[in-house]
This record gives C-alpha cells, structure tokens and sequence, in this order.
C-alpha cells in the first residue's frame, strides 16, 4: 500500500455513497448489487482527480455489470439500459470528437456506464451538471491565478461524484 491516501479517499467517497444508498433502500439484495457500481465512481472520483485517467479496465466491467443487473430486470429495462449507454456515451463522444479532445474516451466510458445505470435522461442531466460545476471550479481556479486557460480540469471526477449522488439516490 504505497498510497494510502488515495485509498482512503476512495474508502470514503465508496461508504459515503453506500450510507446514501442505504438511507434509500434499506439493507437488502438491492442495495448489496449497487455497491460494485458505487466503488467503481469512487474509484473513478480519486484516479481522474489524481492521474486525469480514467481507466477502462474500471469502467467496462461496471457497464457490464450494470447492463446485467438491468438484464436481471427483463427485457424492457435491458433495453432502457443499452439506451442510456448509447445516449451517455454517444453525446460525449460527439463533444470529444468536436473539441478534438477536451472530453476523452474515458470520460465516454464514463458516460455509457452512467446513461446503463441511470438511463439517458438522468446520465445527461448528470453530464450537464458536471460542466456548470466544472466551468464554475474553472473559474474560481482562474481567478485565484491556479490554473490558465489551457489547465486540464479532470471533469470525469465530477460526473463520476454526481452520477455516484444520483445512483445512490436512486436506487
């Protein structure tokens, strides 16, 4: 454990969000299969704020585990599912291929995992509120001279927190 830091955030940014969940749906199967889904944003939360990675050896096991889970719940939901993937990770991909780069496929990833647990509607309003919240730590960066124009901002932390709030708040 060379890091322990890191791990520590991870830890509890994953039992902050489990706690959440847990308020929601009470101890039960439900809550014990959104966990893996949880540890996975708070995973995502700590390495894109640490590295600006984020890795996909994290994000397609949980996509798949969360389009499983959706499976579990019949076709229909199946369906919403793969949906919400599609829409989540397609408008990124549209914003990264746009912006030559300021969003990546990580964040895509990202996105398609959100858009399978949450579906389209809430994986977007998610996105949305990461890049209000993103541009105004921009700004505050900015103006406190901690960053320039060209300073990546690790946004994927953001999405993968909020989109962490919501699932947890969702259930």
């Amino acid at each position: 454990m060379r890091r322990p830091l890191p791990l520590a955030g991870v830890c509890a940014i994953a039992a902050l969000l489990a706690l959440l969940a847990l308020g929601r749906l009470g101890p039960g199967v439900r809550w014990a299969l959104l966990l893996p889904v949880l540890a996975a944003l708070a995973l995502v939360t700590v390495l894109d704020l640490r590295s600006r990675i984020i890795p996909d050896v994290v994000t397609l096991p949980t996509l798949a585990y969360a389009l499983a889970l959706a499976a579990a719940r019949g076709l229909e939901a199946l369906g919403e599912a793969a949906l919400g993937a599609v829409a989540g990770g397609g408008v990124v991909l549209v914003v990264a291929v746009v912006s030559r780069g300021a969003m990546g496929g990580g964040d895509i990833k990202l996105m398609a995992l959100l858009g399978a647990s949450l579906g389209w509607q809430r994986a977007l309003l998610v996105l949305a509120a990461s890049q209000i919240i993103g541009g105004a730590v921009a700004l505050v960066l900015l103006a406190a001279h901690r960053a320039t124009r060209k300073t990546r901002m690790p946004v994927g932390a953001i999405i993968a927190l909020l989109g962490g709030l919501l699932v947890s708040a969702m259930g």
